[in-house]
C-alpha cells in the first residue's frame, strides 16, 4: 500500500511512505468518512485498529468537532467555532489534545493506526496534535491512515 498525497512536501515528518496512506481534501470532502470505512473493514479482516477519528456536529450557533478513540470509542470535544464566520478560528480544547496524544501513544503498536485530523496546524504551525507526529516517527510496523 503506498502513500497517495500527490504533494510530497505535505508528508508528515517520520511517516513511512511505503506504509502510510495520506488523505487530503477540503472540508466536507469525505476524509473522515473514508477513515471510518477503512477502520471497519480492517476490523472485519481481523486487524487491530487504534487511533482517532473526528466527528462534526453543526448547531445553529456553533460548529462542534469531537474526536473518538478507536480503541475505547470514548469521545471528547476537540473544538468549537461560530458557523457564520468566513474564516473561523476554532477554539480548541487543550485537555482533549493532551488526551488525544495519550490515545495515539497507546495505539502505536496496532496493525492499523488512523489519525484523522492531522493537518495545517501540526505541519505548518507546529501546534495542535503534535503527539501524532511523534507516534508516526516511532512506529516500525503496521499501516497508517493519516
Amino acid at each position: 500500500m503506498g502513500g497517495c498525497s500527490g504533494d510530497e512536501d505535505n508528508v508528515p515528518s517520520g511517516a513511512r511512505t511505503d506504509r502510510t496512506v495520506i488523505l487530503t481534501g477540503g472540508k466536507g470532502a469525505g476524509k473522515s468518512t473514508l477513515c471510518m470505512h477503512v477502520e471497519r473493514a480492517a476490523r472485519r479482516a481481523g486487524l487491530t485498529v487504534g487511533g482517532l477519528i473526528t466527528h462534526g456536529l453543526s448547531l445553529p450557533d456553533e460548529e462542534l468537532k469531537y474526536v473518538e478513540d478507536l480503541t475505547t470509542h470514548e469521545y471528547r470535544l476537540l473544538s468549537r467555532c461560530p458557523p457564520e464566520v468566513e474564516e473561523p478560528v476554532p477554539e480548541v480544547v487543550v485537555e482533549t489534545i493532551v488526551w488525544a496524544s495519550t490515545v495515539l501513544d497507546r495505539s502505536r503498536h496496532c496493525d492499523l493506526l488512523v489519525i484523522d485530523e492531522l493537518g495545517h496546524e501540526e505541519l505548518v504551525h507546529g501546534e495542535g496534535l503534535l503527539g501524532a507526529l511523534e507516534v508516526l516517527g516511532r512506529r516500525t510496523s503496521g499501516l497508517e491512515l493519516v
